[in-house]
């Protein structure tokens, strides 16, 4: 859903821009609950020190293409939620 979603390109228009200026990654997300390609990219920003937050807590519905992170607001995570969280968790 974007046409910047794998790593070649991520090093080509993303790494030199971060290399400049701080980034903040916002409204990311999997409208697939793919959590493979999720966890890359946030694992790619990881790596080059960049911030980011996720679409959207709120709970609009819990199918992956609404991207919401939340079925209550108690917190129990969708599907994204839970790759959000489960990575998050990973973080030193």
């Amino acid at each position: 859903f974007n046409a910047c979603n794998n790593l070649s390109c991520w090093e080509t228009y993303g790494a030199p821009l971060i290399a400049q200026v701080p980034v903040l990654v916002t409204e990311t997300g999997t409208d697939t609950c793919d959590s493979v390609w999720w966890n890359s990219f946030l694992n790619w920003l990881d790596t080059h020190q960049t911030s980011y937050q996720a679409w959207t807590w709120d709970t609009w519905g819990g199918s992956c293409p609404v991207l919401s992170l939340i079925t209550d607001y108690s917190g129990t995570p969708t599907t994204n939620g839970q790759i959000f969280k489960n990575h998050l968790a990973l973080l030193p």
